[in-house]
C-alpha cells in the first residue's frame, strides 16, 4: 500500500498507524515524523495511535506529552467503546 497516496485520499487511522510504524522501522528511525502520524491516528480514536504516540513521546524525551495522551486515553476509552457497540448494534 502506498501510504502517501492514502494520505492524499484522506486516510483512516489504520493507514496513519501503518505509516508511523514504517517510519519507526526505517534506518535511522524517523521518530519525529512517526510521532506526528501517531498523533493523527490517536485524534481519530485509534488506541494503536495512542500507544504509538506515548512510545514516541518518551523516545523524543517528552514525558509530559506522553502523560497527557495516557490521561486522554483513559478518559476517552469508554466513549470509544460505547460508540463501537452502538455502531455494531445499528449495523446489525
Amino acid at each position: 500500500m502506498n501510504f502517501r497516496e492514502a494520505e492524499r485520499l484522506g486516510a483512516n487511522s489504520e493507514a496513519w498507524v501503518g505509516l508511523a510504524e514504517c517510519l519507526m522501522r526505517a534506518s535511522p528511525p524517523q521518530t519525529r515524523m512517526a510521532h506526528r502520524y501517531f498523533f493523527r491516528a490517536a485524534v481519530r480514536g485509534s488506541t494503536d495511535g495512542m500507544r504509538g504516540y506515548v512510545d514516541t513521546a518518551y523516545a523524543l524525551d517528552r514525558p509530559f506529552s506522553a502523560v497527557a495522551m495516557i490521561l486522554c486515553a483513559v478518559i476517552t476509552a469508554p466513549v470509544f467503546a460505547v460508540r463501537r457497540l452502538w455502531r455494531r448494534h445499528r449495523d446489525g
